[in-house]
């Protein structure tokens, strides 16, 4: 699934709008179980709001959306909460006929776990300053790296040497090339 088409999906007007349609219990044939989806999902929605800040705050009705910082940041204590739900998701495997629990929580859970300690850290330091989580995304990385594709070609598997020759080819373009 892309993230663009995830982050609508698991987002806080679904998440609200499944909330308001169960409270109309006679005009809407929702099942009342559904209320569980939705706090799911709007849970799912703040988990990413504070993964992703970009800014210093937030707009207004989404904290977390704002930047941590070490005076009056919610991330976190949200973040140690967060680690306790994941904690208790799992999921069923009908083929074991049991309840397990699945790579991609666990891997969730040390990441929350390294931006408690990641943020304590940096902001014991620069105790006025503020952490943006954006900037610890993986997009900037794939980025270079299309970059220095495009110097390779349409080599798909490039080897060390071919790499290297191309890395050099994006350094010395974007440092003397007048832009």
């Amino acid at each position: 699934m892309k993230v663009k088409c995830c982050t609508q999906v698991f987002s806080y007007q679904v998440g609200a709008l499944m909330k308001r349609i169960i409270s109309w219990k006679s005009q809407v044939n929702m099942d009342s179980d559904a209320i569980d989806t939705a706090e799911l999902i709007l849970f799912l929605d703040k988990l990413f709001d504070s993964l992703n800040s970009s800014r210093r705050t937030g707009p207004p009705g989404k904290p977390l959306k704002a930047s941590v910082t070490l005076a009056n940041s919610e991330h976190v204590d949200f973040w140690k909460d967060a680690v306790k739900i994941l904690s208790s998701m799992k999921y069923f495997c009908p083929k074991k006929q049991k309840f397990v629990s699945v790579p991609s929580l666990r891997n969730f859970i040390h990441t929350l776990n390294g931006f408690v300690h990641l943020s304590k850290e940096i902001l014991k330091e620069h105790p006025k300053k503020f952490l943006t989580t954006r900037t610890f995304q993986q997009d900037a990385l794939e980025n270079f790296f299309g970059c220095i594709r495009s110097y390779s070609g349409r080599e798909n598997t490039p080897s060390a040497s071919h790499f290297i020759s191309s890395y050099r080819g994006y350094v010395l373009c974007t440092e003397f090339c007048i832009h």
